[in-house]
């Protein structure tokens, strides 16, 4: 990703690096092949399946995008959807497929995307402090909530972390994302007093063409001790894929990681403060887990009747 947001950290990046207390699990669901050394048949779609060699450490010297697509295909890392003519061809702009490329970018099977390259979406650019973002499905029995966003997600956004039980601020302290934060000497990010006013001033500015800013918070729970889980509220404001109806959203989505379809829809969110609600592109899983569901800010041109 960009070198100035390199230290950015997406809702996703808190689960991950909460989850490194325990074993670094894979980055498929098939762990037990990785030591085997056979070829892997994966479905990149209802109908269409890849072989790949399972890999337990990922080759990051790869430079040129087409070199990285290649790789991560070959190895189960990536749908096959990267090396075909509908990506070369997409606009690449909030809404669009991604994943990130890096060794940061993923950590006990959730992806981090704020932490390496960010590949889909080169032409979304930051807003206010908000930045681009990638937003990926993870499913970690260990973290709640799970996370749907089939295929990856292009965004602009920016957040706020609030610890409930945590006393050590794990969560929180690589949760955030915006370019409001800096990373302390341990890597943790910090500038948490300006969180609210930068977000006001996001929420005053403008969302880019075609999307509409909406909000919504994730109450995290990390059950490394089953018994006194670390937990902390995630809140999030974006620009997301305004819509119409489904065929706007890539309805429908064969989702790669987790080898199944997507529910991603054009959905009404939650009226704002003057009773706007505007059309969204969102899997509706993931709004099942906000405590808030997804909240309108300004609807733009994606209002719903």
């Amino acid at each position: 990703m960009f070198d100035s947001f390199k230290r950015s950290f997406s809702v996703i990046s808190a689960i991950a690096l909460a989850s490194s207390f325990c074993c670094i699990a894979c980055e498929d669901d098939n762990d037990e092949t990785k030591d085997s050394g056979k070829f892997e048949t994966r479905k990149v779609s209802e109908t269409e399946t890849i072989q790949c060699a399972p890999v337990i450490t990922k080759d990051y010297s790869k430079t040129d995008e087409k070199s990285i697509i290649d790789y991560l295909v070959s190895v189960c890392s990536l749908s096959n959807y990267f090396q075909k003519d509908d990506y070369k061809n997409s606009e690449q702009k909030i809404g669009s497929p991604c994943f990130c490329y890096g060794p940061d970018c993923e950590l006990a099977g959730y992806e981090r995307p704020e932490q390496g390259t960010i590949i889909g979406c080169k032409n979304v650019q930051p807003v206010a402090k908000a930045v681009p973002i990638c937003l990926r499905s993870s499913n970690l029995d260990i973290v709640k909530p799970a996370i749907y966003f089939p295929n990856g997600m292009c965004a602009v956004a920016i957040s706020k972390c609030t610890t409930i039980n945590d006393k050590s601020n794990y969560i929180c302290g690589f949760a955030k994302f915006g370019s409001l934060y800096t990373p302390d000497a341990s890597g943790r990010l910090v500038g948490d007093e300006n969180a609210d006013a930068e977000i006001a001033n996001f929420k005053a500015a403008d969302c880019p063409d075609g999307s509409v800013m909406a909000e919504f918070e994730m109450n995290i729970s990390v059950g490394i001790d089953a018994d006194n889980p670390k937990t902390a509220k995630l809140e999030v404001v974006g620009c997301f894929p305004g819509c119409n109806t489904d065929s706007d959203c890539r309805s429908g989505e064969y989702d790669y990681i987790l080898q199944d379809k997507g529910k991603l829809h054009c959905m009404t969110a939650n009226p704002n403060a003057d009773g706007e609600k505007a059309k969204v592109c969102f899997d509706e899983r993931t709004v099942e887990f906000s405590s808030i569901g997804i909240r309108t800010v300004k609807a733009y041109g994606f209002k719903a009747e």
